[in-house]
């Protein structure tokens, strides 16, 4: 007794597969003594009733979720299995399109019984096209990384002692698509007109930490180059989570909107704005990537805030480096016509071992540069109750440098008597010299304060 097994030439229809789609039984032919056979259909071998043209399986690749088809193509053949434990319940369904755009040809055992659906998946393979394209973009690639290697070894080698060349230095850690970013920048690095040239030498860069200057050169607008982690914070308006920049393994922030709508994106897209512009200075929370749309931004992870630091600034010299830091970080953004309008202990935050101002959500920029007329309505509180200036809740458009300089007197109160401040009331400290301060701040009517932060720092200056 022999026993062969025969792929019929020609389709058949098989009771549960589409229409597209052609189906070969596989029999297995058992002979017998005296010449008697018996056939027995044992699984039907399945492919595109009429062959999809290249352009119509490329189509259809393109259009696989990127980690699914990269599964796709690097498992070429595999048992049933292996589709199956991916796929789950859409199995059939994706393997009956994937086979109806020319992707794949696969194997299934026959019917139990004429007129039901087809039986189990056994096992299935690339088209003969696609695998050959496999084949050739990967030897594509393997070019194409050797030139990207060549590439890298000589930007390290030119660059030297330069943050980027950490990563340069060993291209096999990044994907393709990781190593060409690293590779776009190390080039615009030598280029003296380019951007990043440019903001390496203006930007922040100079003040940040190695990692975080990493973070800054890299950064796309990208919100997948990050990794989420924990939550920091929660406001109004957004969330605070710690995550990791996935190439160069820095813990960073990432502020981001709870819900998007006109007011809130507007509101992110200032505070982006005013700390992209002024976040050079080391009072000035910096902006280290953010979202194109406006929806969220990436800053250094921050070590605390003022309002964390309650009792160690009861201490003078303590509360006087921030109120410096303030100070500091106030004149150029004032001198340029922006003003915060949100001044207090929260929004004053520790970052690299020095305080900065972070949350420009609703800051003022300069008259005529408003976004929206009208957005800033008039008898709208803008600020925090208790640390916003009476002028905030009149005509919060139509304030100045002495709305921001009646928070910082605000600050110095709360900071040393320990209590919350109330709407439009001066908590003034019983220590005779702060009391002078806080008292000459906090003035009911703007033009009897200070006119300009530095008037400020004066008056410090003279009382300490």
């Amino acid at each position: 007794m022999s026993q062969t097994t025969v792929i019929a030439t020609q389709p058949q229809e098989i009771a549960g597969l589409p229409r597209q789609l052609a189906a070969f039984p596989v029999y297995r032919i058992t002979e017998r003594a005296g010449g008697a056979t018996k056939h027995t259909l044992i699984r039907v071998h399945i492919r595109p009733a009429v062959e999809p043209a290249i352009e119509q399986w490329q189509a259809a690749l393109n259009k696989i979720p990127d980690p699914t088809r990269v599964w796709l193509l690097r498992e070429r053949s595999r048992k049933a299995t292996s589709i199956v434990n991916r796929l789950k319940d859409q199995t059939m369904q994706l393997t009956y399109q994937w086979c109806l755009d020319g992707l794949i040809s696969f194997e299934a055992e026959p019917p139990a019984r004429l007129g039901a659906e087809h039986g189990r998946l056994v096992q299935w393979k690339l088209a003969d096209d696609v695998s050959a394209y496999v084949e050739r973009d990967k030897q594509d690639r393997t070019l194409q990384r050797k030139t990207m290697h060549d590439e890298a070894r000589q930007l390290t080698a030119t660059l030297a002692a330069h943050p980027i060349t950490d990563l340069l230095a060993d291209p096999d850690s990044h994907d393709l698509s990781t190593l060409g970013h690293l590779l776009t920048v190390g080039r615009s690095l030598l280029n003296p007109d380019s951007t990043i040239r440019q903001m390496t030498n203006s930007g922040p860069l100079h003040r940040l930490t190695r990692g975080h200057q990493l973070v800054h050169l890299l950064a796309r607008g990208e919100q997948r180059d990050y990794r989420p982690d924990s939550e920091l914070a929660r406001g109004g308006q957004a969330v605070v989570v710690r995550a990791t920049h996935k190439v160069t393994k820095v813990p960073v922030a990432i502020k981001r909107l709870k819900a998007r709508n006109d007011d809130s994106v507007a509101r992110m897209r200032r505070e982006i704005e005013a700390t992209t512009r002024f976040g050079a200075h080391r009072n000035i929370v910096p902006v280290l990537d953010a979202s194109r749309d406006g929806d969220w931004f990436v800053m250094p992870i921050a070590e605390a805030t003022a309002k964390d630091h309650a009792t160690q600034l009861r201490n003078p010299d303590h509360l006087r480096l921030l109120i410096r830091a303030i100070i500091d970080g106030l004149r150029e953004p004032h001198e340029a016509g922006w003003i915060h309008r949100d001044l207090k202990p929260e929004n004053l935050l520790m970052v690299n071992g020095h305080w900065a101002i972070a949350d420009w959500g609703i800051g003022r920029r300069p008259r005529g540069l408003t976004s929206t007329p009208g957005r800033t309505h008039t008898g709208s509180l803008y600020g925090t109750e208790g640390y916003a200036a009476p002028e905030s809740s009149h005509d919060a458009h139509d304030v100045g440098p002495q709305t921001d300089i009646y928070s910082i007197g605000q600050i110095i109160g709360a900071v040393i008597t320990g209590r919350q401040p109330l709407p439009n009331i001066p908590l003034l400290p019983d220590d005779t010299r702060w009391r002078e301060i806080v008292q000459a701040a906090t003035q009911f009517h703007a033009a009897r304060r200070p006119a300009t932060v530095d008037e400020l720092l004066h008056l410090v200056e003279r009382v300490w």
